[in-house]
């Protein structure tokens, strides 16, 4: 580990030291039980007790996905900074998982302000093709967004940004499942692993699970307030914007409130954590982004009748598009990623359940047999 204990950018080098740091886990084994990582990491080989994991780099990526961030291992470990071993578990997974995220390093480095100068340009387009007294000017009643972007530049532009992410997040879920080695999964699998990821079963910090279930929750309703938007534009007729006290209205809305209340949570508990492990600013994103979409929802909310209205909501609309885009390459690649770890885990509990249930029965037929044999005799 360098100097300042930080893991190397360089991809070889960086999973060098994983692969060391879970080496000497693996000897050490202080920290077995405290989550999946260490409890799956003997499934990689050296399971007799005696031998120590030969790690492979898919081992390490499967492992890397695993950890939900908690920093328990962090607290406890003897050998953390300033120890000469310089074991730092989460920072090193988190390192794994950010090349997992964002391959190229050049754009892993420059994704945040990429990202909110991309958010610009719709705007920059609005300013630029559609005339200032219609942009400035107070639209109120049904079609007043599309008074300033019309309903096939809304759906257009974010429908097709959004195929092609979940396309591209499909693509790597394949790749990545492949490489770790997922195998076949049963019925019962899926449902442990979704249950288990879903409610962040192994993430074993009250606020940091309080805070991603806030996150998710409020992104889940916001979901659920363009979904109803739609099918009152397409099968009733009834064309945005709503009222305050409607359903999509009430839906966004409280979504976009615990989408703040959740980014908040966690970036407050990034910076507590021990500054070996603390998330740097640029790690976070898809925070950032989530925290930027909600907020200018709800100030586009707050606004919609006022002269503001025709920048916010291309702001609004390009944040939404740019976040879209960053679904591969940011923090919410790694939502699947982990689900997909959690499912082989899960599989793997259950063969290892399946043998232990055998074991009696094969050690009395183990007994049975040379007794059989000397009444043969």
């Amino acid at each position: 580990m360098p100097a300042d204990h930080s893991p190397p950018a360089d991809r070889p080098a960086l999973y060098a030291i994983a692969r060391e740091t879970l080496t000497l886990c693996a000897v050490c084994k202080y920290c077995d039980g405290f989550c999946p990582v260490f409890r799956q990491r003997d499934a990689v080989g050296g399971d007799d007790g005696n031998t120590p994991p030969a790690f492979r780099d898919a081992d390490v990526d499967w492992l890397a996905s695993l950890c939900h961030g908690c920093r328990a291992c962090w607290d406890a470990c003897q050998y953390a900074p300033p120890h000469a071993y310089a074991i730092a578990v989460p920072q090193t997974l988190a390192a794994i998982r950010q090349h997992q995220q964002t391959p190229l390093p050049a754009l892993r480095r420059a994704l945040l302000p990429v990202s909110l100068l991309l958010s610009l340009l719709l705007p920059l387009l609005v300013l630029g093709l559609i005339p200032a007294d219609v942009v400035f000017s107070p639209h109120t009643g049904p079609g007043a967004f599309y008074a300033v972007l019309p309903w096939a530049w809304l759906t257009g532009l974010a429908g097709a940004t959004l195929s092609a992410a979940a396309l591209l997040t499909l693509w790597r879920i394949r790749i990545f499942w492949r490489h770790i080695g997922g195998g076949r999964l049963t019925t019962a699998d899926w449902k442990t692993g979704l249950r288990q990821g879903l409610t962040l079963t192994h993430l074993d910090h009250p606020r940091r699970r309080r805070a991603h279930h806030a996150l998710t929750g409020g992104f889940g309703l916001c979901f659920a307030a363009t979904a109803v938007a739609t099918v009152w534009h397409h099968g009733f007729g009834w064309i945005a914007p709503y009222p305050l006290l409607s359903l999509p209205v009430a839906l966004g809305t409280s979504g976009g409130v615990l989408m703040l209340l959740g980014c908040a949570g966690l970036l407050r508990e990034n910076r507590r954590s021990a500054a070996a492990v603390q998330t740097p600013a640029r790690d976070q994103t898809l925070l950032i982004l989530l925290a930027l979409v909600a907020a200018s929802g709800l100030a586009l909310l707050a606004l919609r009748d006022t002269a503001a209205m025709g920048l916010l909501l291309a702001w609004h609309l390009g944040l939404v598009l740019v976040l879209f885009l960053a679904l591969p390459l940011g923090g919410l690649a790694h939502a699947p990623l982990r689900l997909a770890a959690i499912l082989k885990a899960t599989r793997l509990d259950r063969q290892r359940a399946e043998r232990s249930r055998k074991e009696p029965e094969r050690a009395e037929q183990a007994r049975k047999k040379p007794e059989k044999d000397d009444d043969g005799g």
